[in-house]
């Protein structure tokens, strides 16, 4: 081990050489002598001693005090007093400097080994103290993650460099100030009382010990964070401190509540399809037997005009269907390539004259790629999105801002949005400058029947269906929307590179009717009943059936006395599609068609690979039923 190196301060010589003698004779190294405060502080730069033995009393215009406070400070080496004086004056002086040993004149040597020991062991415990904290401190504010400390009434005492980083403040800027209002807001936008929270932590800290409250930015942006509370107490037991480690879960908490939304849906569609059938049988009675009745009464009798309103009613419940198959994703859709621009301006073109003058609209439609949907649905995005637009801003008048862009989606955005994928997408822009949305109601407006809206505003499905459809495209839908300020709502579907765009087939006059036997199999008496003497109506041979088994025996003993079958998907045991294979191992080629109110067993596709000719769904009404008939027969 090296023995301690010491520097003896002393201007008296005799007295000098005596304390060196003494160091020598104890077993240390009398590194120098220095008779002044200036020379001291020369030497203790040159020599780097490991204790400085320091007179008060010295020639020159510095005094030890002087030159103690200076070494300590420069180079960190420690001072032990050797002094004549004891007075309160030079005492209160020397306590200043922070010596360790203050030894009086004269002294012994058992006094001087003692007291260097003393000083020495101190010195060497607060240099690895003060390491341990510098390592602390180090580790603390180089941490990627919240660490702070307040007191009890929410008063900040230490903010780590990271904590400076993520919420805009300095040391200097928020050391002192409390908690809320600086990084924590009054109220979350939940509703929860965070001043209650902050006070409730110090008297109940273990409730606390895992916390995930809202917070808040220098610049007002809300953030959400998972603290880590400890509690410090004194020795008496009572909570000094609170330190508080924190990491930001704002996208975690996102991509859950964006799950949970998507789960809800989810379930929501599985409902819908769930009822959609037995509500479509029902809807088929009331729309068929209203058509048949209608028949039988004299064209615009006041009995004809109920029934017509009894039509158009069904007609309506039946789109409604329609709308909560396709918010469910479980809708057929005939998707081809298209161009949207066209869409969006004939859009635009039916909508003018049903808004105010107060409204302007302006639009900006550069894209020039094209889509894989449905034009009927995309048609049905842009006027619902137009139209919530129009609603903002129908008392105050404003603009509508319509724009349509070719863009690139990246993994940032898909990583947000996973039902889009990397590549070229097609951005559709439709923003107002109305009231605006609510905090609240932006993480519901996407849901069936939720609306803000009077109640004769709106039935809460448009905006339902419209992310429906969007997200069937492999599309995603945002919306940014402040209160007061207007709504924008981005829709993004992806381009379908080097499509070729499939002409629209024209418009034939089909006959209404025919004389074809036809064999309809359906398991509710009353639909059986209805379709039989419709098609009989139209001039049609019908032999019907309440079974699928029973038909399939009606039609192997007579195979070719029939020109067509039309059969319902969902029967007890035996289903149409099952009926349908049976049907056509008898006589290949045999026409069917196959009608449901909803099946998630069987799509348009599917039916077409089995064989099937045409896939409608429940109900039709006569027209659309004499149609079918005659486009499958004339084939």
């Amino acid at each position: 081990m090296n023995k301690p190196r010491i520097l003896i301060v002393e201007d008296e010589a005799i007295v000098a050489n005596d304390i060196q003698m003494r160091l020598k004779k104890l077993g240390y190294i009398p590194c120098a002598i220095a008779s002044s405060g200036e020379e001291a502080i020369q030497k203790a730069a040159k020599m780097q001693p490991n204790l400085v033995l320091m007179d008060i009393v010295l020639k020159g215009q510095m005094n030890g005090i002087e030159a103690a406070q200076e070494i300590r400070e420069r180079f960190g080496i420690p001072v032990v007093y050797l002094t004549a004086y004891a007075d309160e004056k030079t005492l209160t002086r020397a306590k200043v400097t922070e010596p360790l040993g203050y030894i009086l004149k004269p002294f012994g040597e058992g006094e001087l080994h003692s007291s260097i020991e003393i000083a020495l062991y101190k010195h060497e415990v607060e240099k690895k103290l003060k390491e341990s904290e510098e390592r602390y401190r180090e580790l603390v504010q180089n941490a990627n993650s919240i660490i702070l400390r307040r007191d009890p009434q929410g008063i900040i005492t230490f903010f780590n460099e990271f904590a400076q980083s993520f919420f805009g403040y300095t040391e200097d800027e928020i050391l002192g100030k409390n908690v809320v209002g600086t990084i924590v807001p009054e109220t979350e936008t939940t509703g929860r009382n965070l001043v209650a929270m902050i006070q409730d932590i110090v008297l109940h800290p273990e409730r606390y010990s895992a916390n995930e409250n809202e917070n808040m930015r220098r610049n007002g942006e809300r953030v959400w964070v998972a603290w880590t509370n400890k509690a410090i107490r004194d020795k008496d037991g009572n909570i000094v401190e609170i330190l508080c480690i924190g990491n930001n879960i704002t996208e975690q908490r996102r991509l859950q509540a964006q799950l949970i939304r998507s789960q809800k849906m989810e379930a929501i569609g599985t409902l819908a399809g769930g009822i959609a059938h037995d509500f479509n049988n029902i809807l088929s009675l009331i729309i068929g037997y209203t058509e048949l009745a209608r028949d039988e009464v004299p064209e615009g009798s006041q009995l004809w005009e109920d029934l017509r309103e009894v039509y158009q009613a069904g007609k309506r419940a039946r789109d409604l269907v329609k709308h909560i198959l396709t918010f469910s994703r479980q809708s057929e859709q005939e998707q081809k390539p298209i161009h949207i621009q066209p869409i969006v301006e004939e859009a635009l073109k039916l909508l003018r004259p049903s808004l105010p003058t107060t409204i302007e609209i302006r639009k900006h439609l550069t894209a020039t790629g094209m889509v894989l949907s449905d034009p009927t649905q995309i048609e049905q995005v842009i006027m619902n999105l137009c139209t919530n637009a129009y609603h903002a801003m129908r008392d105050r008048g404003g603009v509508l801002e319509v724009s349509l862009t070719d863009i690139e989606l990246d993994s940032d955005f898909t990583a947000r949005h996973l039902d889009t994928h990397i590549g070229p997408y097609i951005r559709f822009t439709v923003s107002d400058t109305g009231h605006g949305i609510e905090k609240k109601d932006i993480d519901r407006i996407f849901e069936p029947y939720y609306t803000t809206k009077e109640k004769t505003g709106g039935t809460g499905m448009g905006l339902s269906v419209v992310h429906g459809m969007v997200k069937s495209y492999s599309g995603a839908i945002t919306v940014y929307s402040e209160p007061g300020k207007g709504t924008t709502f981005n829709v993004f579907l992806p381009r379908c590179e080097d499509a070729e765009v499939r002409e629209e087939p024209k418009e034939v006059a089909l006959p209404p009717g025919g004389r074809e036997r036809i064999l309809f199999v359906d398991d509710e008496p009353a639909l059986v009943d209805m379709d039989r003497r419709m098609l009989e109506r139209l001039g049609y041979d019908v032999v019907t059936s309440t079974s699928g088994t029973e038909a399939l025996e009606v039609f192997r003993k007579q195979p070719e006395n029939f020109d067509l079958v039309i059969t319902d998907m969902t029967m007890p045991k035996m289903t149409g599609d099952k009926l349908a294979t049976e049907l056509l191992s008898i006589r290949p080629g045999i026409p069917i068609i196959l009608c449901t109110g909803f099946s998630e067993r069987i799509t348009g596709e599917k039916a077409k690979e089995m064989g099937i000719r045409k896939f409608v769904m429940k109900p039709l009404v006569k027209s659309e039923l004499a149609k079918a008939v005659r486009e499958v027969l004339d084939a």
